[in-house]
């Protein structure tokens, strides 16, 4: 609106000089002077008059358009380059200005959304309630919501859903009532807060199994010694209880494994981390299974990138945090598929083992609970939800990280992100 200035003063300056020549000539006229005489003189005045005016102008309103242009790039710059969204909206709700950091955080173009209605970047069901908030604010409703930051859920140009924390403040603007809303980005905090959640849950439940293994261990090495003993009696022992022993010991075995994942999960083993190369831990991994994948009608594509810098890794330790995820995926695909295990540099420079398979996907739902102790979307008596959740424990041990994406029906990716160690080291090929 003040670029526009200068030409509306221009234009009325030109309205008073014309003004003014008009008032001179008539007043000559009616004095009897020749019209000749009369016109020179009242265009000389009113030249005068004009040239004296803009003069005037000159000196008195162009240092204060230029006072407000400054002001106006001074306020626009504090604006855009806040690391905050703001929106300012009118009494109805239309969006009247946006920042930078909402064209950033939200995908829209300035242009794409002034104008509209700011409902539009709210989900269901608060897209098709804010105009009558917005209504029965302004006929004296709730005051709470002016100043008070409360987290809410913006909706992106792509469909997808930012949680922000949002503040809301009110001011006059040429006797209408305005609003404005701040909105912050809080997705990276929510991620720490669930990550610190889920970490507390593992270290409580931690203790809890790694008691419960050492007391079941005992027990567990007894049966294994006593069941191997009777079957090196070669006389004396009945066939059919031999067959009782070998079973007897086959299932203390087991018992034994799943003690030892609980350790494990309870981080009672000792940690050995050693510089090592993801690509190297990946081919032993996958060397323990590619029998199962033949047998299951599975086919195998490695792609492991080149001159990956070390990082520092137990190699038992992540070996079976990857046979965890190969098993996973060998179960999602049960009438065969495709496993890709893949290893790369992502965006912050950390070296990154991915597992993906095309198998029959995760339910959104279940994301948020899937590295959970004992959760599991198998059947009952196929898993017992802990293979997950030591993978999850194990990785952070590493001080790296574990994610997922998945679509039903479509398939998996788990990515191990490990933290370089060496980064002037070479990868293997």
């Amino acid at each position: 609106m003040i670029r526009h200035i200068p030409s509306v003063l221009n234009r009325i300056l030109l309205a008073v000089s014309l003004a003014a020549s008009a008032a001179v000539f008539a007043l000559l006229w009616s004095t009897g002077q020749t019209a000749v005489f009369s016109a020179g003189w009242s265009i000389l005045l009113g030249v005068g008059l004009a040239v004296a005016t803009r003069l005037s102008y000159q000196r008195v309103c162009s240092p204060l358009i230029s006072h407000l242009f400054e002001n106006e790039a001074k306020y626009r710059t504090i604006l855009d380059t806040t690391v905050d969204a703001i929106i300012t909206i009118d009494s109805v709700g239309i969006i009247q200005s946006v920042n930078r950091a909402t064209v950033r955080l939200l995908g829209y173009e300035a242009e794409e959304i002034i104008g509209c209605n700011v409902n539009i970047l709210m989900p269901q069901p608060e897209q098709g309630k804010h105009d009558a908030y917005l209504e029965r604010y302004l006929q004296g409703g709730d005051p709470r919501i002016i100043g008070i930051g409360r987290e809410v859920r913006a909706l992106k140009k792509d469909g997808s859903q930012v949680p922000v924390d949002l503040a809301v403040s009110e001011f006059q603007l040429g006797g209408e009532r305005m609003f404005t809303g701040v909105l912050r980005d809080v997705s990276e905090r929510k991620r720490l807060e669930e990550q610190l959640t889920r970490s507390s849950k593992l270290a409580s439940l931690g203790e809890l199994v790694g008691g419960i293994a050492h007391e079941v261990n005992t027990p567990t090495g007894i049966i294994v010694m006593r069941s191997s003993g009777l079957l090196r009696v070669q006389d004396g022992l009945p066939e059919d209880a031999r067959e009782d022993v070998e079973v007897i010991e086959r299932q203390a075995h087991k018992i034994a494994q799943i003690t030892s994942g609980l350790l494990a999960f309870s981080r009672q083993a000792p940690f050995d981390p050693r510089p090592s190369r993801a690509n190297t831990v990946a081919e032993k991994s996958l060397a323990l299974i590619e029998n199962m994948l033949r047998s299951r009608d599975i086919s195998l594509t490695c792609e492991l990138g080149e001159n990956h810098p070390q990082v520092l890794l137990d190699p038992s330790r992540m070996e079976q945090v990857l046979l965890n995820l190969f098993n996973n995926a060998m179960d999602a695909m049960p009438d065969g598929g495709h496993l890709l295990v893949s290893t790369d540099l992502d965006e912050e420079a950390w070296v990154r083992i991915s597992v993906r398979d095309t198998g029959t996907g995760i339910s959104e739902r279940h994301l948020d609970r899937l590295f959970d102790p004992f959760f599991t979307t198998k059947e009952v008596g196929k898993g017992t939800g802990l293979g997950l959740s030591i993978s999850y424990g194990l990785v952070q041990e590493h001080g790296g990280r574990l994610e997922v994406e998945s679509q039903e029906g479509v398939g998996s990716v788990f990515h191990i992100l490990l933290p370089v160690h060496d980064a002037s080291g070479s990868g293997d090929s």
